[in-house]
């Protein structure tokens, strides 16, 4: 079976946003599932180089994510056209604070 992402991230450094943004989003996920967490706290949505996204794609391509699960689409990208590019690597992703995508 394959894993479920969650990806969080801060603009600042703040663990405690990092932590509910993770437990909001472990809610949708089923008991027993197994989760991998990628994290980039204090970078920015327009940063291209994270580290937490870049490992994310990374297992991305080895087909390991059914779906990767993050609070809203500006934790994802600020760049409206990458998040577009990006959606692209064949996961599906869930706003938990939105409908699905």
């Amino acid at each position: 079976m394959k894993m479920i992402g969650v990806y969080s991230r801060t603009a600042t450094k703040d663990r405690e946003a990092i932590e509910l943004q993770k437990e909001k989003c472990r809610m949708l996920i089923e008991k027993g599932r197994k989760v991998i967490f990628f994290t980039d706290n204090g970078v920015s949505g327009l940063e291209r180089d994270r580290d937490g996204i870049a490992a994310m794609f990374e297992v991305a391509k080895h087909n390991a994510l059914e779906r990767v699960i993050t609070l809203e689409p500006s934790r994802f990208s600020r760049d409206i056209v990458e998040l577009i590019i990006k959606d692209r690597i064949g996961v599906k992703k869930i706003w938990s604070n939105h409908s699905i995508c």
